[in-house]
């Protein structure tokens, strides 16, 4: 039942993010994003255009086009040296996107719009693991406090196992996210990301012997890094819930997850240099 219920969200969801796609114009940020992707050095652009004087359309847009001789490498490398705040994830993913589809306001639009879908999905994963121990844990105090022949299994854990859907069609509906989902940025892209490390993570701590589930969240922690540096404060706080929930102890699961985060830092590391 919760995986068609989240399947009949993701429709809407689509819907949502789409309307008004393509009326809205491109205002300053999304302007940045076509001037990052385009691969242009920021002196170039910075010195024909800040000028002081009234500019040419034409001579405005070709800062923004994208050619066939600057490619990922050049949006890469003009990232890195004017820009390098913003890590290049999103970026080099826009400008293949752009050279298979176009860059057309819409266009460059659909690879936030295809993220926020994934963040619905992503939400839902993550509330499944967050309550998935909690129901768990009162089917069995239920079970044992019960006759066996009384125990109503699965009655306490109905609404715990509410949440995701819940979760995921709050997202759905979210003005926040659903905005976010509709600009040119890498905002959509990390909010799934980061939906998914955290679910990565406590779907490891459940089970700690499968290093199947350390490696990818360690994965979706450094590619999330790659997608903005506001991953720092996520891994602090994911770093703080493995703390309490330890109680301050050094045991397997505490060390595993160090490990895991220290892992995608140095993955991320290449980019910090």
């Amino acid at each position: 039942f919760q995986r068609i219920a989240l399947l009949a969200l993701l429709g809407p969801g689509l819907a949502l993010r789409l309307y008004g796609l393509e009326a809205q114009i491109l205002w300053h940020d999304a302007i940045y994003t076509k001037f990052f992707v385009s691969g242009h050095r920021a002196s170039e652009w910075k010195a024909a255009l800040f000028t002081g004087k009234i500019m040419d359309v034409s001579e405005v847009l070709a800062f923004q086009t994208h050619s066939a001789s600057k490619g990922v490498l050049a949006t890469l490398q003009g990232l890195a040296h004017d820009e390098p705040q913003h890590p290049p994830l999103y970026y080099a993913l826009l400008r293949v996107w752009i050279g298979l589809f176009g860059d057309e306001p819409g266009a460059i639009r659909m690879l936030s719009v295809l993220s926020g879908v994934c963040a619905i999905a992503a939400m839902y994963w993550f509330t499944r693991e967050l309550f998935c121990n909690r129901a768990a844990r009162a089917d069995h105090r239920r079970d044992a406090a019960a006759p066996a022949h009384l125990s109503p299994a699965g009655v306490s854990s109905a609404p715990i196992f509410a949440a995701p859907v819940l979760a995921a069609a709050l997202l759905t509906t979210s003005p926040l996210f659903v905005r976010y989902a509709q600009e040119a940025r890498e905002y959509a892209l990390w909010s799934a990301l980061v939906l998914a490390s955290c679910a990565a993570l406590l779907h490891a701590i459940r089970y700690p012997a499968q290093a199947r589930w350390w490696i990818l969240f360690s994965t979706i922690t450094a590619v999330s890094l790659y997608t903005s540096l506001s991953t720092v404060a996520v891994m602090g706080a994911q770093a703080l819930f493995i703390a309490v929930r330890e109680r301050g102890r050094v045991t397997h699961t505490s060390l595993t997850a160090a490990g895991a985060l220290l892992a995608g830092l140095l993955c991320f590391l290449p980019w910090m240099v």
